[in-house]
């Protein structure tokens, strides 16, 4: 078989779906807790979660610029909803049992323990490789301004400018190049007025 046709589709790795117990409240017969099924999510379905759980807001004291905003409660809650298999969370008659009339309430009612529900929303992000802590995006942020160019112009902004790397990469293309070209020759400047005030001190 050559490489090529490895990649086919008959060739990928099926990921199979998980059996996590879930909450203290759903037990058996004998007093376990009922094992809730999961599965995978594709990458197709997290971006349309993501997509839909973000809007658009103005940037404060700069008409007609808007930066994306995601609801990450609201992102979290879908996630976790449409990666539920079993119970099945569309039902109507156990959506009707809870008084609530969507996935995302139903499971908000059935786990209502914050640290089960916490504990599970944890589970689906592993399952699904979401599960980066803030350490980990901050160092991956800090590599990034190191190695970047355009990071670095954003960190330059958001230190001397005050404005987020999300309202700078929301620029144009001409006013990104501007304000690039033009902290540019600030840093320049200054790194020839510091090493004229170095020989200076010199004398």
């Amino acid at each position: 078989m050559g490489n090529f046709e490895l990649f086919m589709k008959g060739n990928k790795v099926k990921r199979e779906n998980q059996f996590i117990a879930v909450s203290n409240n759903f037990l058996d017969k004998d007093g376990n807790p009922v094992k809730w099924e999961v599965r995978h999510l594709t990458t197709r379905e997290a971006n349309a979660i993501r997509e839909d759980c973000t809007t658009e807001i103005q940037v404060k004291g700069k008409p007609g610029m808007f930066r994306s905003k995601l609801n990450t409660n609201e992102y979290l809650c879908k996630l976790a909803s449409a990666a539920v298999v079993t119970p099945d969370l569309n039902d109507k008659a156990l959506q009707d049992s809870y008084g609530v009339m969507t996935p995302e309430e139903l499971i908000l009612e059935m786990i209502d323990d914050p640290t089960e529900f916490s504990e599970f929303l944890n589970k689906v992000q592993n399952m699904n490789g979401l599960d980066k802590s803030l350490n980990d995006k901050v160092e991956e942020a800090k590599k990034l301004i190191e190695e970047d160019s355009t990071a670095s112009i954003a960190h330059f902004c958001l230190h001397k400018l005050h404005m987020l790397p999300s309202e700078f990469l929301a620029l144009d293309e001409e006013n990104m190049a501007f304000v690039i070209a033009s902290i540019n020759i600030k840093i320049e400047k200054e790194r020839k007025e510091a090493e004229k005030m170095k020989r200076k001190g010199k004398k």
